[in-house]
């Protein structure tokens, strides 16, 4: 990086987006500082899956052993009806040929866990309470005032001990951000990134007013909301083998029961160490019109905790679990602080997203893609990939340079993020189709399209496979070759940005055909005249006339009061006799019977003892019985041979 002064970054909140930038930004070697307001890392618990177009860039950050020791390969997903009746499937066992890597499945837990033991206890800080935020930026555009603040100020990006005095006779060369703790620490940093879950949102709203800087503003035209969803999942505790025998299996085996006469769906999987991960979810649907409250929605759904409360009291025993048992018995073998809940609704904007120059939030794909067996994890995972990209590619910490490293990730992430999000919306519609019609289309779309077209879009969706740039490139064996996406070139003084922003388009390829354009065709040839002339139609004329002259003959031989049809006494005179047919049966039988004899009588012989000889040699030196060879036989018509 071309700057004056190392890029400093400001992490608010742990999940699996801001850990994972953590980590880039830490094999990158630019510097950061992560603040959590818990104890520990708040992960929701349940699990996650984890596909090609995630895992080379996972083992460029040298997480491949930690993968394969806490997930599982996953070949098959299966969607059931309550009844435990097959409404489709699909086979992901090709995966590892044709994309070089298989989709594995593991715990959320565990993957931010194997990522913070990766970074340095110095740079995660808990307990960290935000309780103001400030963001100032100067007239000039000189950042050697700012620079040397930091330096003096901030030797290193972990010292808090800032005295009043000091902050007041140098605010005015600010140019940053600006953090302030609930136990008195204060720390600073060019930019901030916060996670969409955490309460960064509210505390921003006040210090950016303060600032004279663009206040929180939403990203896009709010939407009504027109369902809610609330998601309780958990991972049980270590299970016995011999109750649920899919546990034995090496690979994970995901069942999803879909319930069109509730509004509950749930599905299960198997993970590592005989554990389960499941979850139950729960729709509602508000008004069509607006976005208030239809006359039956629960009021215990208004929070989270109640919504889990809410939604544990309904869990019977009549709910199969899809492994086996039921998923009352799940519960009862879950930790309750391994339950979490979390709500999903399907408004298209983020309402109270940051708009300033050195405030982004991370992890959208989390909280607006249904989570639909995991699949939001690796949405999360390339938002921070694209983010590290346009981090590492910054020639100074200007604000300016910064508004054009948040402009990148937009363009990079905002259409395959829709995208995402609109494929996983379908995705939910479809399995939980309720309506005749929508079950008769679901069949067709699942259970009857062509394979080829299927692989087709499945090749277009996995073949973006991006790595970062400036880490080693892991090679890729999958028949489907990786598409060179963003993460290939680096931006540069001379046009960088809008290379990259021409080449952040959508993962749908667009084809153009060529009748599709009136232009390209040449002149129009004089319209052909059509007639009952061509071969086609005398064919089928003359089938029809044959097969009504047989009929008529048939009729007529049929009349004659014959006992049998001509053609039945034709196929009779050429048949083999009853006569002849049992013989051979009988024959058949006997030699049966003969050949099971033998095999009987071959089964308890009993072979002689076979006999070491000391020195097996002296055979073939002389006779048993020292008597010459030709001695008492005459060997002239003997033939010898030769093996």
């Amino acid at each position: 990086m071309s700057t004056a002064a190392p890029l400093r970054v400001l992490i608010v909140g742990a999940d699996i987006a801001t850990l994972t930038l953590a980590l880039i930004l830490e094999q990158a070697g630019i510097d950061y500082l992560l603040l959590e307001s818990q104890t520990s890392v708040p992960v929701v618990a349940g699990g996650i899956s984890l596909h090609p177009t995630v895992l080379p860039f996972m083992e460029q950050l040298a997480l491949r052993d930690d993968l394969f020791f806490n997930s599982q390969p996953l070949e098959q997903v299966l969607v059931l009806d309550p009844d435990m009746e097959t409404i489709t499937s699909y086979d992901w066992s090709n995966r590892q040929t044709r994309y070089s890597a298989w989709t594995r499945f593991m715990t959320r837990p565990e993957y931010c866990d194997m990522i913070v033991q990766k970074l340095p206890e110095s740079k995660i800080l808990f307990n960290k309470i935000l309780t103001s935020l400030t963001t100032v930026e100067s007239d000039d555009e000189n950042e050697e005032d700012f620079d040397v603040y930091i330096r003096r100020r901030q030797d290193s990006i972990l010292d808090d001990d800032i005295s009043d005095d000091e902050e007041k006779e140098t605010s005015e060369a600010v140019r940053g951000v600006t953090v302030n703790c609930a136990d008195g620490s204060v720390y600073h940093g060019h930019i901030l990134i916060g996670d969409v879950n955490s309460d960064i949102q509210d505390v921003a709203r006040e210090g950016l007013h303060d600032e004279r800087v663009p206040s929180v503003a939403a990203e896009g035209k709010e939407t009504p909301i027109r369902e809610v969803q609330y998601h309780v999942s958990g991972v049980t505790e270590e299970l016995d083998p011999q109750r649920i025998p899919l546990l034995r299996e090496d690979t994970t085996q995901l069942r999803v029961v879909v319930d069109d006469k509730s509004p509950y769906s749930w599905w299960a999987a198997t993970l590592v160490d005989n554990r389960i991960a499941w979850q139950v979810t729960k729709r509602m649907f508000v008004c069509e019109k607006s976005s208030r409250l239809s006359e039956n929605f629960d009021p215990a759904f208004l929070h989270e905790e109640q919504a889990r409360a809410s939604i544990l009291s309904h869990i019977s025993h009549s709910m199969m679990c899809p492994l086996g048992g039921t998923m009352a018995q799940l519960v009862s073998w879950t930790s309750p602080s391994d339950i979490s809940c979390k709500r999903w609704d399907d408004r298209r904007a983020m309402s109270g997203s940051l708009s300033s120059s050195r405030l982004l939030l991370l992890g959208e794909a989390c909280r607006k893609i249904v989570p639909i067996v995991g699949e939001a994890a690796d949405d999360s995972i390339l938002d921070a990939l694209a983010l590290s990209e346009a981090l590492f590619s910054l020639r100074s910490a200007r604000k300016r340079d910064v508004q054009a490293a948040f402009e990148q990730y937009h363009q990079d992430r905002t259409s395959r993020r829709a995208a995402a999000m609109d494929e996983a919306r379908e995705l939910d519609l479809l399995l939980r189709a309720k309506s005749t019609m929508r079950k008769l289309y679901r069949a067709l779309v699942l259970n009857y399209a062509s394979k080829c077209s299927q692989e087709k879009r499945n090749d277009e969706k996995y073949s973006y496979r991006p790595q970062a740039s400036f880490l080693h490139r892991v090679p890729d064996y999958g028949v489907v070759q990786p598409s060179d996406g963003l993460h290939s070139t680096r931006g540069n003084a001379h046009g960088g940005w809008e290379k990259a922003g021409i080449a952040a388009t959508r993962s749908t390829r667009v084809v153009q055909k060529r009748f599709g354009s009136h232009a390209a065709h040449g002149p129009e040839a004089p319209p052909t005249q059509e007639g009952f002339t061509s071969n086609g139609f005398k064919y089928t004329l003359l089938a029809v006339v044959g097969l009504i002259a047989w009929s008529r003959v048939d009729e007529h031989l049929t009349s004659q009061g014959e006992e049998k049809h001509p053609f039945t006494r034709y196929i009779e005179y050429y048949m083999r006799s009853e006569q002849e047919s049992n013989r051979i049966n009988e024959q058949h039988i006997a030699l049966a019977l003969k050949a099971a004899e033998d095999a009987q009588f071959y089964a308890g012989a009993i072979r002689p003892p076979k006999v070491q000889l000391r020195y097996p040699d002296l055979m073939s030196n002389a006779s048993g019985k020292c008597i010459s060879v030709g001695t008492v036989v005459s060997t002239d018509d003997v033939v010898p041979k030769f093996h």
